[in-house]
C-alpha cells in the first residue's frame, strides 16, 4: 500500500465539508503521483490555472469581493469573453501569418502582432457580441436569411459548374460508381427498421 492509497482512502472518508474544500487542491496533484508512472506530463501551466481557479473560489466567497461591482471596463469584457473566445484563435492566426510574413526574424515586430492580436480579438469579439449574441433578429430578418442562404449556395453551386465542369462532373461519377449497390449502401448507413 503506497502513501498515495491511504492519503485516497482518507480523502474518501472525510466529511464532505472537508472533501469540498480540498477537492482544488487535489486536482493540482500531478496525474504522475496520482496514477503511478508517466501517465500524462505535469506541466506548470496546469499549475497556473488550478491556482488562479483557486483563488478565485477564495475570493468569490469573500463578502466584500462578492458585493463589489467591479470596474466597468472588464464588467464589459466578462459580457463579451464568450465571443472573443470564438474568435480570438483566428485572429491570432491572420496576425501571426501577416507578421512571419513580412517581418519573420523581428522581436518588436512579434510583439507588436501579439498586441494587435490582441485588441483586434477584443474588437471582433465585440462585433460579434453586438451583432450576434446579443442582436434578437425579427421575423422579417429570419425569414430575408432563409431565403438568402439556400439561393447563395445554388449561385455557388452553378459558378462552380461553369468554372470547372470536369473535375466536379468527375468527382460526382466517381461517387457515383462508388455506389454500384445502392442498398448495401443504405443498409451500412440506417439500421435495418429505418431504412427510408
Amino acid at each position: 500500500m503506497s502513501l498515495m492509497d491511504v492519503a485516497r482512502g482518507a480523502y474518501v472518508r472525510s466529511p464532505e465539508v472537508v472533501r469540498r474544500s480540498l477537492a482544488p487542491l487535489v486536482s493540482l496533484v500531478p496525474t504522475r503521483l496520482k496514477f503511478g508512472g508517466n501517465y500524462r506530463q505535469w506541466r506548470e501551466r496546469i499549475a497556473l490555472a488550478g491556482a488562479t481557479a483557486l483563488a478565485l473560489v477564495v475570493a468569490m466567497r469573500s463578502p466584500a469581493f462578492a458585493q463589489a461591482q467591479g470596474w466597468a471596463p472588464l464588467r464589459r469584457l466578462g459580457k463579451i469573453s464568450y465571443s472573443v473566445f470564438l474568435v480570438h484563435f483566428s485572429v491570432c492566426l491572420l496576425v501571426n501569418a501577416v507578421e512571419s510574413h513580412f517581418w519573420p526574424q523581428s522581436i518588436p515586430a512579434a510583439l507588436l502582432g501579439m498586441c494587435t492580436a490582441f485588441v483586434l480579438s477584443i474588437a471582433a469579439g465585440h462585433l460579434l457580441y453586438e451583432r450576434v449574441e446579443r442582436h434578437v433578429p425579427s421575423w422579417h430578418m429570419a425569414l430575408r436569411w432563409q431565403a438568402v442562404c439556400p439561393l447563395l449556395l445554388l449561385a455557388a453551386l452553378v459558378v462552380g459548374f461553369g468554372a470547372f465542369p470536369e473535375p466536379l462532373l468527375r468527382t460526382v461519377q466517381d461517387a457515383a460508381i462508388t455506389l454500384d449497390n445502392p442498398q448495401a449502401y443504405l443498409g451500412s448507413v440506417f439500421p435495418q427498421e429505418a431504412v427510408p
